[in-house]
């Protein structure tokens, strides 16, 4: 059954949708609707990922080519290193890496530019 409008308790919802307008109860609850849907529910596979651990960000700093990484841990290859991608704006690049403090400081996929989060939008696990 496909929904016009949800209704969604996390705080993170607010600052995913930036200057999207979200009705918000006074005991925290934002409602999604339109627009917002689409980006919301993303914002929110983004949160459960982060929050069970297989989506991961990294900001390197800005004296890096690639300033931000981000890693699906659960996509392991036989050598141990999982998918990521790094990039900075448009320029991006697939790859694998190891997780862990070398990447940078880490981050909410949520706080990524938006243009990386849409780069890596392929990362967010989708519902089955």
């Amino acid at each position: 059954m496909m929904t016009d409008q949800v209704w969604i308790k996390d705080e993170r919802i607010q600052r995913a949708l930036g200057h999207h307008e979200v009705i918000t109860t006074p005991d925290g609850i934002h409602k999604l609707t339109g627009s917002q849907l689409e980006a919301g529910m993303i914002a929110v596979a983004a949160i459960v990922a982060e929050d069970v651990g297989i989506l991961r960000a990294y900001d390197a700093g800005d004296d890096e080519r690639l300033r931000y990484v981000v890693l699906r841990t659960d996509w392991v290859n036989r050598n141990g290193l999982v998918d990521a991608v790094a990039m900075s704006g448009a320029l991006y690049e697939h790859s694998t890496a190891s997780d862990g403090p070398h990447l940078g400081e880490r981050i909410s996929f949520l706080d990524l530019p938006k243009s990386c989060q849409y780069t890596a939008r392929h990362f967010i696990p989708r519902p089955k």
